[in-house]
Parts: structure tokens; sequence; C-alpha cells
């Protein structure tokens, strides 16, 4: 299953690369609650 693990952290890898302004506004949506 280890090559699974891996696809899923170039899929959030690959996320936080691509969208960097959704990240923001999702972290900054966390710090609010």
């Amino acid at each position: 299953m280890k090559q699974n693990e891996d696809f899923y952290f170039d899929c959030i890898l690959g996320f936080f690369i691509l969208c960097p302004d959704l990240i923001n506004v999702f972290l900054k949506e966390l710090k609010n609650d």
C-alpha cells in the first residue's frame, strides 16, 4: 500500500502548489473556528 500513500501525497502536494490561494482561505477559515 506504500504506492497508494505516495499517490495521495503527490495529490496533496500538487494541490498545495496549484491552489495556494485556496489553501490560504481554507487555513484562515480553520483559524477563525
